[in-house]
């Protein structure tokens, strides 16, 4: 029998192709202001980011403020040159705020901070009735951004209707502490559109965390860092998670 033939037979009697897993992503929600003791943990950020997939949400000001803040506008310029991944914070206020703030906030990231790509929106409902006010802001950020990162955080699992809204937002179905060993994610969630964020993790601990962090989510973050301001510093371990998605990159 000729090879093609061969070629032609196991092509047809082969099971369907299995993608492997996405890539683990770093998100992280960097809250620290760039002076004092906040640009050390700027130089660990930017000096380690490109060794690893890293997403970094950008927040000067609970969103990007009024007015451009210099440290930040060089800041940005920075993580830009070394093509480290941006999203800037919007809130939402639990679709309490009013759509026209969360618009213009879109709007002030792209004219003061034009290298940020991407949408963080937090403060996320998570119940159905309230659906249709993310999917307009989800919405508003592809009409102006088409192809940057788009996430939202509930902090917690939501209904269904906001991951089938149209703008392919990545969920934040996790953002806590104790609760992490035993939470699942609904079985309608998809692993690369899912993300988590665990905090007071010790360091002795962080690697089983992470573990079990990477299977339920493409994107996620471990630290040690304390109920009160988790997202004020980066984890005293940052270099090893690092490291480990390296590994995966």
């Amino acid at each position: 029998m000729q090879r093609w033939l061969f070629g032609l037979l196991a092509a047809l009697t082969a099971g369907p192709a299995v993608a492997a897993d996405p890539a683990v992503r770093l998100l992280v929600p960097a809250y620290f202001y760039p002076a004092g003791k906040g640009v050390k943990e700027w130089e660990r950020l930017i000096s380690t980011a490109t060794k690893a997939p890293v997403v970094v949400i950008v927040n000067p000001d609970s969103g990007p403020g009024k007015n451009g803040d210099p440290n930040y506008s060089a800041l940005v310029e920075q993580m830009a040159a070394a093509k480290i991944d941006m999203v800037g914070y919007v809130t939402l206020g639990y679709a309490k705020r009013p759509m026209a703030d969360v618009k213009a906030d879109v709007d002030q990231w792209k004219k003061l901070y034009p290298d940020v790509g991407g949408v963080f929106f937090d403060e996320l409902p998570s119940v159905k009735h309230q659906a249709a006010f993310a999917a307009e802001a989800f919405a508003y950020v592809r009409e102006k951004r088409p192809t940057g990162h788009l996430l939202a955080n509930p902090g917690t699992n939501c209904d269904r209707s906001y991951l089938d809204a149209k703008g392919d937002a990545t969920l934040c179905l996790y953002e806590g502490k104790d609760a992490f060993a035993k939470w699942q994610p609904p079985a309608w969630a998809k692993r690369e559109r899912t993300c988590v964020l665990v905090y007071g993790v010790a360091k002795a601990d962080w690697p089983g965390v992470y573990d079990r962090a990477k299977a339920k989510a493409a994107w996620l973050l471990v630290t040690d860092a304390g109920e009160k301001a988790p997202w004020e510093q980066l984890p005293t371990y940052w270099e090893e998670l690092v490291a480990a998605a390296k590994k995966e990159k």
